[in-house]
């Protein structure tokens, strides 16, 4: 049957074999590799380990050569160690680990040397370790050991003064006389009765390694093999916290991530959202297409009162003709009763049509931008923002969506208005004189061609002078019987009545022809300012189909770029969810290693 030694020696073994099969999941193991190199090769050695400990060098190295010199058994038998502990309370004692590494603790002091602080604290810690015999020395002089029975004595109030000052069930006092072996001690023969108790000190430690020494090493190696392992198991322990701590933070971060949005979601919400804002934003421009032209219509419609053709047509109605005289020539003009306006109508007529699209082209972008389409412009573009915003902004920052309020595009319209129309036309006037001969001789003419007429249908039997002298021989005859006044006011009367008829004739027939040329006149600039109307609204309607393109594209670019922005965001989260999820699996693995390593651990710590 195997003994403790082999038993030690083979698990050892297998907890080598072991923490080298596992080096690289472990990075802390190399310490304990190392410690369990030097536990083996103590074991190999087999030999008991004594450790002398003493404030003072010399009373240490004393004890030593007692040893060795009362029996030469002990030289053979054990492994001794010599520490010198600090005697001032300002040095830490040295690693109590490393002076309880032993299978015979031997403390020395000083007779009647107070066990305080360090010492105190280092004889309850020898309490407890596992160590196989535990000695206090105590140092004593000369004069207490001149007899067995002082020696004794002596022994007996040594023990019950170190027990007086502590607690130690584990320990055995030895008062022993040890300057005689002091190194800078002279030769002295060594009293009996102080060398006997010096050998039965020896005895007492030479039957315990009559007791099959090797067993109570192994016991204090396996302790200490046990004490690796348990400082292994301990760093296991701190590993999986740690891999708790990151498996559940990795944990946390998926949730969020799926809680939040899964990316399949997003991918999906965004192409909704963007098959809606483009659907809304198509409609939006076709329906803005759509009233812009039944507004221009309505300002193009001359039958509408507020129109700018209505305006055209009745400030030319307002117009008055007047002849004016230059440079010996009459011509006829176009005037405002208004006496405010300016001489050219042309100038009234452009400050008209300027003030009137103005005014027209701002209210109309304000209904582009406020009204047309369910809220003009800046509500299409707060619509898509409000169907794009679905990531958190702290995630993904989405660009500014105004639209551009303070764009005048009728600037560029009206900017290069011409110069008007000819608003005056040459007039020839008839002279009063010229104008009843005229009349006479055409009313002669017509009388001439109606007796011709008659003389040839057989309505007058006589030739027309016979005729005209027989019309006009009665009134004569009757006129020369009435007296001279009489017969001049009968012959004025008719005369003047003649004379007035034609002269009112006259005057009907200049203001017929002045209104005639008004007429031409008004039509003509009626004509030309319509023309020039048509051609300015198309010149507006250009600059805002321009801005409404500009617009277009403007959105489309925002949200083409949102779009991309919110795909690299979603491929971003992509790559970090795969990532996270990688490392998760792998801190899994991980722990489920350590796992395997403490039920590993926990077999090879059955000693």
């Amino acid at each position: 049957m195997p003994s403790k030694s082999e038993k030690l020696t083979q698990r050892i073994q297998e907890i080598q074999d072991f923490i080298a099969a596992n080096s690289r999941q472990n990075l802390g193991v190399a310490g304990i590799a190392q410690e369990l190199d030097n536990i083996s090769a103590s074991l190999k050695i087999g030999k008991p380990v004594i450790h002398i400990a003493s404030q003072n060098p010399i009373l240490g190295q004393a004890l030593h050569q007692a040893l060795i010199y009362t029996s030469k058994k002990l030289l053979d038998s054990y492994q001794f160690q010599v520490t010198t502990l600090a005697n001032d309370s300002e040095s830490a004692l040295p690693a109590i680990s490393e002076l309880l590494d032993c299978d015979v603790f031997c403390l020395v002091v000083e007779d009647n040397q107070p066990l305080e602080g360090d010492l105190k604290y280092l004889i309850e810690q020898a309490e407890n370790a596992e160590i196989e015999k535990q000695f206090i020395i105590v140092d004593i002089s000369e004069s207490d050991c001149q007899s067995p029975s002082a020696i004794k004595a002596k022994s007996t109030e040594t023990t019950a003064w170190v027990q007086s000052q502590l607690t130690a069930h584990n320990f055995a006092v030895f008062p022993l006389l040890l300057q005689p072996f002091a190194p800078n001690a002279q030769e002295t023969e060594i009293d009996g009765d102080n060398s006997k108790e010096i050998e039965q000190f020896c005895k007492s430690l030479e039957a315990l390694v009559r007791r099959k020494p090797e067993e109570f090493v192994a016991k204090r190696l396996t302790a200490k093999v046990l004490e690796q392992l348990n400082h292994w198991e301990i760093a296991i322990n701190h590993q999986e916290d740690a891999l708790k701590r990151e498996i559940g933070e990795a944990n946390g971060q998926l949730h969020r991530i799926k809680q939040s949005n899964s990316t399949d979601e997003l991918r999906q919400k965004l192409e909704q959202a963007t098959k809606q804002v483009e659907q809304d934003r198509d409609n939006f421009f076709k329906q803005v297409e759509l009233d812009l032209k039944q507004s221009i219509a309505q300002l193009m419609d001359g039958f509408y009162r507020n129109s700018i053709v209505h305006r055209i047509v009745a400030f030319t109605h307002s117009l008055q003709p007047c002849v004016i005289r230059h440079k010996g020539a009459q011509y006829i003009k176009l005037q405002s009763e208004d006496t405010q306006t300016s001489a050219d109508i042309n100038i009234d007529m452009m400050h008209l049509c300027y003030s009137h699209l103005t005014q027209w082209s701002i209210e109309e972008w304000r209904r582009i931008y406020t009204y047309y389409g369910e809220g003009g412009i800046s509500q299409l573009f707060h619509r898509t923002y409000a169907a794009l915003d679905f990531i958190p902004s702290s995630e993904l920052r989405l660009p500014s969506f105004q639209p551009n309020q303070d764009y005048v595009p009728f600037r560029h319209g009206l900017k290069d208005l011409v110069a008007g129309v000819q608003c005056e036309s040459y007039y020839k006037d008839i002279f009063v004189l010229n104008y009843i001969l005229k009349q006479v001789r055409s009313q002669w003419m017509g009388i001439t061609f109606l007796l011709t007429f008659g003389t040839m249908l057989g309505l007058v039997e006589k030739n027309k002078r016979d005729f005209i002298r027989d019309l006009f021989q009665q009134p004569f005859e009757a006129l020369q019987a009435q007296p001279l006044w009489v017969g001049t006011m009968l012959l004025a009367i008719p005369i003047c009545g003649l004379f007035l008829l034609l002269f009112y004739n006259y005057h009907n027939n200049s203001q017929r022809k002045l209104e005639d040329v008004a007429e031409k006149l008004k039509k003509t600039l009626t004509d030309y300012y319509q023309r020039f109307t048509k051609v300015s609204v198309d010149k507006i309607t250009q600059d805002f189909i321009a801005a409404l393109e500009s617009e277009d594209t403007r959105l489309k670019k925002l949200i083409e770029r949102v779009r991309q922005d919110t795909l690299a965001y979603i491929t971003e989260a992509e790559k970090s969810q795969t990532v996270i999820d990688g490392e998760l699996q792998k801190l899994i693995a991980r722990q489920e290693e350590l796992t395997q390593t403490k039920v590993s651990l926990k077999k090879l710590q059955r000693l």
